[in-house]
């Protein structure tokens, strides 16, 4: 076998990346301070003599890729005021905060003020369709105007997304920064087509993940084996009822959680226009790495996950919630990159998102109806009437104990049927992804209410949240849930 021969070294004088000045070579720099600006732009900023070529390479790159996508807008037009509203979906759209005028209200007179107050207080595909709202919005001045048409370059969208990032937390976060660097930026610059489709084909591509990982999970029958031969779940009862509901996730029910994580806006109708822009134009590729931007982490895509779903531990001695479940369910078969290892945030390909994310959310499930007690013991507040010492009647708080049974309570729940029942345990899932503590107990409160109410408990499980980023997601999976829904037959083929 013949020996290869060893590298040759480059001339200290060499252009190129790799090619960086010896300090001996610096000593031929009379002035001092230009030795140490050309020795920093060299070794930290790596500005060394073949910048311009670099310069012109990235040029070409870019004139190679495909020109920004003409996008139709109608869909968006009624929306106007939400868009004047929402900082991240005038990001997700535009890439900059384009400029809105906001005076918040201020109307001219007390009648246009009255009337806007009387108007918020109607639903949202009420309000919309009320003439007067329009002109009212107009006054306020906080609109965004949408054209018919535009042309949008969404790879220069998600590069202004990630600088917005890297400006707030990288200068602090060197995986960030690396994260930046080595994967998002070559993939923006990529000659390579997005991927763009229908909401329709999404739902149906993310219905045939689910199935993968049900199939690999050896059924549902297989998911209720594990559950008891792991001792993951003991009591009978909260098996099936764990079953239940995990047989009911779809793929809609995930897009409508992907448009949670991503959009700030609590209008669903909006939210699902825009998601469907975003796909049609973006592409896949464009949701799939779309960055938190109010956290340091590397934190992105669809779903934003982060080293606490994949690929980390939330503890020394517990594992994120994806990969816990892979490893339970499918003996770790899904979180495989292809060459078969596993995958963390940094090396997470895009065609593992959605099964992530499902498997995340059968997680959750199965961790809640786990350690969801029989009973659950709290304290109601009732104001009631009394006569003090006058004889005069006055209002009076007194705490009363109270005994709920969840389990039970959620049994019967799903067996009558109930319509909002998968809507609230998607708004727990959507609460848990921040804040799993306070989520838990909003659903155990939640579920005291129905079993005293009914069904005029209600649907919204956000009011029972304490925590307010974990009640603000329950809010606006509530509203996703209730779009999707909407949305029309043909999405609905992916129907529970």
């Amino acid at each position: 076998m013949e020996k290869k021969k060893p590298a040759e070294r480059l001339p200290e004088t060499s252009p190129g990346p790799s090619a960086l000045p010896a300090l001996e070579s610096l000593e031929r720099i009379p002035n001092t301070i230009d030795r140490i600006r050309d020795f920093v732009k060299c070794t930290v900023f790596n500005l060394c003599a073949d910048a311009e070529v670099r310069r012109e390479t990235k040029k070409a790159v870019r004139e190679m890729r495909e020109p920004p996508m003409v996008a139709d807008l109608a869909k968006l037009q009624p929306y106007h005021s939400h868009l004047g509203d929402s900082s991240m979906s005038r990001r997700l759209l535009f890439g900059a905060e384009p400029k809105v005028r906001k005076t918040y209200g201020s109307f001219a007179s007390e009648a246009d003020r009255n009337l806007w107050d009387t108007l918020m207080k109607l639903p949202d595909e009420l309000r919309e369709k009320n003439p007067f709202y329009r002109s009212l919005v107009a006054k306020r001045g906080d609109a965004v105007a949408i054209p018919e048409t535009a042309s949008i370059d969404f790879r220069q969208n998600l590069k202004s997304l990630w600088e917005y990032k890297i400006k707030k937390y990288g200068w602090r976060n060197t995986p960030l920064q690396k994260f930046y660097d080595t994967k998002i930026l070559p993939m923006i610059d990529s000659p390579k087509p997005w991927t763009r489709t229908t909401l329709e084909k999404y739902v149906a591509e993310i219905d045939a993940d689910i199935d993968e990982v049900v199939s690999e999970m050896g059924g549902f029958d297989g998911f209720r084996k594990t559950l008891r031969d792991k001792k993951q779940i003991e009591d009978p009862g909260k098996i099936r009822l764990a079953s239940t509901i995990v047989e009911q996730i779809r793929g809609r029910d995930l897009v409508a959680m992907s448009i949670t994580e991503v959009m700030d806006r609590t209008k669903g109708p909006f939210n699902l226009a825009l998601f469907d822009i975003m796909l049609r134009y973006g592409g896949k590729e464009y949701l799939a790495h779309i960055p938190a931007i109010n956290d340091p982490y590397v934190s992105y895509g669809n779903y934003q996950h982060t080293k606490y779903s994949v690929g980390g531990r939330i503890k020394e001695s517990s594992e994120a919630g994806a990969d816990a479940a892979d490893r339970v369910f499918t003996g770790g078969k899904i979180l495989k990159d292809a060459n078969g290892k596993s995958v963390n945030i940094e090396n997470f390909p895009i065609e593992l998102h959605h099964k992530a994310a499902y498997l995340l959310i059968v997680n959750n499930i199965a961790s809640a109806i786990s350690r969801m007690p029989e009973t659950f013991g709290y304290v109601e507040i009732e104001t009631v009437k009394v006569s003090d010492k006058k004889g005069k009647t006055v209002l009076k708080q007194i705490e009363k104990p109270r005994v709920s049974h969840p389990v039970s309570v959620l049994e019967n729940c799903f067996r009558k049927k109930e319509a909002f029942a998968m809507d609230i345990l998607l708004q727990y899932v959507a609460a848990a992804h921040n804040n799993p503590k306070h989520s838990y107990e909003g659903l155990l409160y939640w579920l005291a209410d129905y079993e005293k109410l009914g069904s005029k408990a209600g649907d919204d499980l956000g009011m029972y949240i304490e925590k307010a980023t974990a009640r603000a997601n329950a809010e606006r999976q509530k509203v996703n849930n209730h779009a999707i829904k909407q949305a029309g037959a043909v999405m609905l083929a992916s129907a529970r």
